[in-house]
């Protein structure tokens, strides 16, 4: 199976590709890339379909961190779905620098994000909804600075 980094992701995806993000809902809710389509891994294990608007065109599936994605990505070739999957996943996407909407209101964007799209979030849910961390203490390279990509990567973790 195909792995492609969040910057190839970010150039295929549009006219060439979907980006469909396999998260859960919540997880969805605190923020995704913008464009993105949302189909949660649990529902296509189960059989559920693919979102009309990646029907019939090629997929780049995307997680937290890249084993949910790669999951997907192995049940939607195996439905004949020309598939591939982001490596590292939502957090290699926000370390990046490539843009994420969503989130909870009265933040801030993160980096390259459109003018009015909200990425921040003050806490993190775990993949099962649970309460997570709090920004101070969710960035991944020891800084602290809020709404940088360390603080969004977090978010998304």
């Amino acid at each position: 199976m195909a792995r492609i980094t969040a910057e190839e992701a970010h150039e295929r995806t549009g006219a060439e590709a979907v980006l469909l993000d396999v998260r859960e809902h919540a997880e969805w809710a605190a923020g995704h890339a913008p464009g993105a389509v949302h189909a949660p891994l649990s529902e296509l294990a189960s059989g559920g379909r693919l979102p009309r608007a990646a029907e019939d065109r090629p997929v780049i599936t995307i997680c937290r961190s890249g084993k949910r994605s790669r999951e997907a990505a192995g049940l939607l070739a195996a439905r004949g779905v020309d598939v591939v999957d982001v490596l590292g996943g939502m957090r290699a996407w926000v370390e990046a620098g490539l843009g994420v909407v969503g989130g909870s209101s009265g933040g801030r964007s993160a980096p390259g994000s459109p003018p009015g799209g909200n990425g921040d979030s003050d806490t993190v849910s775990g993949a099962d909804g649970s309460p997570g961390m709090s920004r101070a203490h969710s960035s991944a390279n020891g800084s602290s600075a809020p709404g940088g990509p360390s603080d969004a990567a977090a978010r998304l973790a």
